[in-house]
């Protein structure tokens, strides 16, 4: 019943360009995601990102999670080889929602989840400042270690630890 609900009205957002419906249609189609075939599925991964947007944009952060959950829920291993760029986003966008939630504690799981379909430099980069963040956020050193690290990564070499020597020499 869902499924025929979610449908009509998605109908009507298409044909009204009714973004006010948005949120209704998900409601219905994000209950009965188990009778979607892969192109729906997709289609509604990019529906949940342009309400994880919409909620974003609102500050309404508790919907903001439910619709990146949703999104990544609906990307399975076919997606991140056939659009990379959908399933990237649906993941990035988790893992921002975990942090703006206040769920930073959940974003270590999420990103170990995918981390072998993350092969970009830069998609590395934009996940670990989420990271980096949430750390800061919560006062740990673990958040310089973990730039220090991204910063490794992307062939910038800093020391953890500088000592004098290496601090007077970059003085001069």
């Amino acid at each position: 019943i869902h499924q025929s609900i979610g449908r009509y009205l998605l109908d009507s957002l298409e044909k009204l360009d009714n973004e006010d419906l948005l949120y209704t249609v998900l409601e219905h189609l994000n209950k009965g995601i188990q009778h979607l075939s892969s192109d729906e599925k997709i289609y509604l991964a990019q529906l949940n990102n342009r309400a994880f947007d919409k909620s974003k944009k609102a500050g309404a952060f508790d919907h903001v999670l439910y619709f990146a959950v949703k999104s990544n829920e609906l990307i399975d291993q076919s997606v991140w080889k056939s659009n990379y760029n959908l399933a990237f986003q649906c993941h990035l966008n988790h893992v921002e929602a975990l942090y703006l939630s206040g769920k930073s504690d959940a974003i270590n799981a999420v990103l170990g989840s995918q981390s072998a379909n993350i092969t970009d430099l830069i998609d590395i980069a934009r996940l670990r400042e989420i990271k980096i963040s949430a750390l800061a956020q919560q006062n740990q050193q673990e958040a310089v270690y973990e730039a220090l690290n991204l910063l490794k990564i992307m062939g910038v070499n800093l020391p953890k630890k500088p000592g004098k020597l290496l601090l007077a020499k970059e003085l001069i």
